[in-house]
């Protein structure tokens, strides 16, 4: 599936929103049953996350991914 341009929006625009969070990565696009979804990837679980990460973002659902935090790798 191509994303339209409001979804690729606002995916910036959640991904701005959420820059400097210690505990936010990015934003990607999704799709779910046809539909685009945004996807928040997070080093942990933030404190009150049903308040600071919102379920739905200009319209489009949001879901979290937690990736932990990236560390080198070594020999």
């Amino acid at each position: 599936m191509a994303f339209d341009e409001k979804t690729i929006r606002a995916a910036t625009n959640l991904g701005s929103d959420l820059a400097g969070k210690p505990w936010f990565s990015n934003v990607g696009i999704a799709e779910e049953e046809n539909h685009p979804v945004l996807v928040v990837y997070l080093t942990r679980k933030p404190k009150n996350m049903d308040t600071v990460i919102p379920q739905v973002w200009e319209g489009i659902p949001v879901r979290l991914r937690e990736i932990g935090k990236a560390r080198p790798l070594t020999s």
